[in-house]
């Protein structure tokens, strides 16, 4: 069992590293959406590599038999997942996102996506 503690520690050295934020997306193997989000990025190879030129990825994981409760604790209340948060290198939260936001006509829109890529990847800490 991975713990998040100790990657957000290693995800915020390497943001002040590389000059780059921390994105943290929660959810899960049960999370269907999270694997659509997964396949989404895939299939779309530019999108997924401004996002990791942008942000340092870090997945934590909720689920029946750890929920990460401490971890997220200090976070805004997620409303489904996957769901997102935005962090500076120094771990304060910028943004929270509802990956539901992201999506039109039932699946995610690449526009959209790329405008939320748009407005963190023009920002430094």
């Amino acid at each position: 069992m991975r713990n998040p503690f100790a990657d957000g520690e290693a995800a915020l050295k390497l943001a002040r590293d590389t000059n780059r934020k921390v994105l943290i997306e929660v959810g899960g193997e049960w999370c269907s959406w999270c694997h659509v989000l997964d396949r989404f990025l895939n299939e779309h190879p530019s999108l997924r590599s401004r996002l990791h030129k942008t942000f340092v990825l870090l997945k934590v994981n909720v689920d029946a038999t750890n929920d990460n409760a401490e971890f997220l604790s200090a976070f805004p209340r997620t409303l489904g997942y996957p769901h997102m948060y935005i962090t500076d290198s120094g771990g304060t939260i910028l943004f929270s996102q509802d990956t539901a936001e992201f999506l039109q006509d039932g699946q995610y829109s690449e526009q959209r996506f790329r405008a939320f890529l748009d407005r963190w990847g023009n920002q430094h800490d």
